[in-house]
């Protein structure tokens, strides 16, 4: 495994947070990833944290692997050299076509409009 090789469970990840048991107790919220055909859990969230807090702590859980792939490629983008009007347009450019990933990750971390396990 190289240095740049990730050592997590690969995503996407889904937060799941509306079953229920057979009394209809809701269960543990957790953020599964997939695994083969079936996903598995990445992590069960047993706190004393309300429902509503668990849940908004298991969306920011589920969009770690996007918002590790964007700020990864910011990085990247950061790190071209802007040397000149041309190039500068191009790394501005660059770096503005990231733009829908970062808000699409951030607005994931957020529990805002994001599908999840449960409610597609």
């Amino acid at each position: 495994m190289t240095h740049d090789e990730a050592k997590h469970t690969s995503g996407p990840w889904i937060e799941n947070t509306g079953e229920k048991y057979e009394d209809g107790t809701p269960t543990p919220i957790r953020v599964d990833a997939p695994m083969d055909s079936t996903p598995g859990p990445v992590c069960n969230l047993y706190t004393n944290f309300s429902r509503e807090q668990n849940e908004a702590n298991a969306h920011l859980i589920a969009a770690a692997p996007e918002l590790l792939e964007v700020c990864k490629a910011l990085l990247e983008a950061s790190q071209e050299p802007a040397i000149g009007p041309a190039l500068c347009e191009a790394y501005i450019e660059g770096i503005m076509e990231l733009t829908p990933q970062l808000q699409s990750a951030i607005a994931k971390a957020k529990g805002n409009g994001m599908p999840n396990e449960n409610n597609g």
